[in-house]
């Protein structure tokens, strides 16, 4: 007599889990979500059609030439101040897009948020401290609490956004909005969180094993990052996610952690259909998933 046999088991799926929350993002019908992803690739394509001019018209000004009043440059001046034109008003769109109750955003917030202690360690106006901590208070929402909670930043208003390693204070550019200061707490993050730094490391070692690194530069066409800033571009959504840190500190940074929060952010469900390897891996650091 042959035994029965055993019924099988099914686990039901964790609706916490990255593939989980990935499928929920890829089924909202939401316009706004949608014109969200619309606007951060159609902002990408004009800052990249701005950077091709300005490096066009670079190359003919080093000419030794008179060139201003070349057809050739007046031509590109004139492509360049419309494209710029265009850029400014798809900006400004994506910008009142953010504000926006996003059902998406919804979905990649905790259950709690986390609690941050944040000290002003240099000049900030009202109006920027208030930007500072609205960007913040996002960072937190996403995070979630237990995390990190009760550690303190510093913060200061500069004339361009960076985080002082090893010192846990982000600076600020005065018009700074919400996505940057989520991208500059990131780093803030990377830093404060024991076995973070590794871990992305190790992603993005992963991620491009076998490249070389280029510069800046020519993955992106911008002609505003400096000459020995590297990158590996792998198949990430923007070249800078794979920028390379190193010095006499060695490889003291990524921009893994600070790109993807920043990423989780501004676009979440871009983010969940364009690089679900890279969601999963943010995710599961914020949720303690492993």
């Amino acid at each position: 007599m042959k035994e029965p046999k055993a019924a099988k088991v099914v686990t039901a799926a964790d609706p916490n889990s990255a593939p989980e929350v990935r499928k929920r993002l890829a089924a909202i019908n939401d316009p706004n979500s949608e014109r969200l992803t619309e606007a951060n690739s159609r902002v990408k394509g004009l800052s990249q059609r701005i950077n091709d001019l300005d490096a066009k018209m670079t190359a003919i000004s080093r000419s030794g030439k008179p060139y201003w009043d070349s057809s050739e440059y007046q031509q590109l001046h004139a492509e360049r101040s419309a494209a710029f034109s265009e850029y400014t008003k798809a900006h400004q769109e994506l910008a009142d897009l953010a504000k926006k109750d996003v059902p998406a955003r919804q979905l990649i917030y905790a259950e709690k948020s986390a609690k941050l202690e944040g000290l002003k360690t240099g000049k900030a106006s009202a109006q920027s401290e208030a930007r500072i901590k609205a960007g913040v208070a996002e960072f937190e929402k996403i995070i979630g609490s237990d995390l990190v909670d009760g550690k303190k930043y510093g913060y200061t208003s500069t004339s361009a956004q960076r985080s002082s390693e090893g010192r846990g204070i982000i600076h600020m550019g005065k018009s700074a909005d919400t996505g940057t200061v989520v991208h500059e707490m990131g780093h803030w993050l990377e830093e404060m969180l024991p076995g973070l730094h590794s871990q992305a490391l190790d992603f993005l070692d992963r991620r491009t094993v076998g490249e070389r690194s280029i510069s800046l530069r020519k993955a992106t066409g911008n002609s505003r990052y400096s000459i020995d800033e590297v990158t590996k571009v792998d198949k990430f959504l923007d070249p800078y996610m794979g920028k390379q840190y190193s010095g006499f500190q060695g490889r003291h940074a990524t921009e893994i952690i600070s790109m993807g929060l920043e990423m989780l952010y501004r676009d979440p469900v871009g983010f969940a259909k364009g690089d679900p390897d890279y969601f999963d891996f943010i995710w599961n650091i914020i949720r303690r998933k492993k």
